[in-house]
């Protein structure tokens, strides 16, 4: 998604995806593994990473917005 954004000449250092769900954010903030999240899925793990390497940035929003 930030290569496309940057090919239509919009450059942005920080992606900033909103979330209802307050325990993945907090998950992707905490680098402990739990045993509760052992067995969560790969792509939750990425997200994790792009979350550590200040790519992606998770910001709750209320889920009635």
């Amino acid at each position: 998604m930030k290569k496309i954004l940057e090919d239509y000449g919009f450059s942005q250092e920080t992606i900033t995806a909103y979330c209802y769900n307050s325990s993945a954010i907090s998950i992707s903030k905490n680098l402990v593994q739990h045993s509760r999240t052992k067995y969560i899925d790969i792509r939750h793990h990425f997200i994790r990473d792009l979350v550590e390497l200040n790519i992606m940035f998770l910001e709750y929003m209320n889920i009635k917005y």
